[in-house]
C-alpha cells in the first residue's frame, strides 16, 4: 500500500501541471480515426532520365574524380566444419586445443569439410549465418588456423581462412554501365526536384486542378490515392502520418 501511495503521489506531482488542449485531443483522435484520400502531382525521375545520356567523356571524368570511392572490400574464402552434435562439438574443441587443422579434424571425426567460396568481407553468405565477431577473428588468423567453436541456432561451426584477396579499384570498363546508370539517376533527380519546386510555386497562386491538368506536359504524374489512415504506408509516397502533421501545422 505504501508503494502504491508513493507512486500515486509521484504521478500527481508530475502530471498536475500538465494541461492538454482540446486541439491536441482532437488531433490525436483524427490520427487514430480519420481517413484521407489525396490528389497528388509527382515528379518522376524515370520520365526525365529518358532524355539524359551521359557520354564517355563525362563518365570517364567522374570515374577519375571519384576513383577511390569504388574501392572493393577484401574477399575471403573460408573452410568450415559444422555439426549439430554437442558430443562432436566437444571433440572438435579438444582437437583445436591440440593444434589440429580442419583437414585433420574432418578425418579424425569423419565430418565433411566445406568451403564458402569467395565472398566480400562485409557480405558473408546469408545461409551460413556467420557471426560478425567470428568473421573479425578469422581475418586476424593465419590461413588454416581454426577459430574457436561457435554455435548458431542448433548448429556448431568451426572456421579457418583458406584464401584472402585484397580489395581493389575496378577498371573503368568493369563499372562503366553502372556509372552511366548512376549519373543518369543523379541528373534526372536534380531535374525532377527542380520541376516539382516550380510546380509547388505555381500552386501558391493557382488552383490544384489547373496546375495538375497542365502538369502532364512537363513529365509529371497525377493521381488520387485510396482512403488511408495515419498508420498506413503509401506506395511511392512513404509514411502516411506526414499528412496529419501537415494538417496540424
Amino acid at each position: 500500500m505504501r508503494q502504491n501511495l508513493l507512486l500515486a503521489k509521484l504521478y500527481n506531482q508530475i502530471t498536475d501541471k500538465v494541461k492538454i488542449e482540446d486541439s491536441q485531443i482532437r488531433q490525436e483522435w483524427l490520427k487514430t480515426n480519420e481517413e484521407l484520400s489525396i490528389y497528388y502531382i509527382a515528379s518522376l525521375f524515370a520520365e526525365f532520365s529518358k532524355k539524359i545520356k551521359p557520354d564517355d567523356k563525362t563518365i570517364s571524368a567522374y570515374y577519375d574524380k571519384n576513383k577511390e570511392s569504388f574501392q572493393e572490400p577484401t574477399s575471403l574464402n573460408l573452410e568450415y566444419i559444422l555439426t549439430e552434435s554437442s558430443t562432436d562439438s566437444k571433440k572438435i574443441t579438444d582437437l583445436i586445443n591440440k593444434k589440429y587443422d580442419l583437414d585433420k579434424i574432418s578425418k579424425e571425426l569423419k565430418l565433411t569439410k566445406k568451403e564458402t567460396g569467395l565472398f566480400k568481407q562485409y557480405a558473408p553468405p546469408a545461409a551460413l549465418k556467420i557471426p560478425q565477431e567470428t568473421l573479425n577473428l578469422v581475418l586476424g588468423l593465419k590461413e588454416g588456423i581454426p577459430t574457436p567453436m561457435v554455435k548458431v541456432d542448433k548448429t556448431y561451426y568451426v572456421y579457418a581462412l583458406k584464401e584472402k584477396k585484397a580489395g581493389r579499384i575496378p577498371e573503368l570498363k568493369e563499372i562503366k554501365d553502372n556509372l552511366k546508370e548512376m549519373l543518369t539517376s543523379e541528373e534526372s533527380g536534380k531535374i525532377a526536384q527542380g520541376k516539382i519546386k516550380e510546380c509547388a510555386e505555381k500552386l501558391k497562386t493557382k488552383p490544384f486542378n489547373q496546375v495538375a491538368s497542365a502538369s502532364g506536359a512537363y513529365g509529371f504524374k497525377t493521381g488520387q490515392t485510396k482512403f488511408f489512415k495515419s498508420t498506413d504506408q503509401l506506395d511511392n509516397l512513404g509514411a502516411a502520418q506526414i499528412f496529419w502533421i501537415q494538417q496540424k501545422n
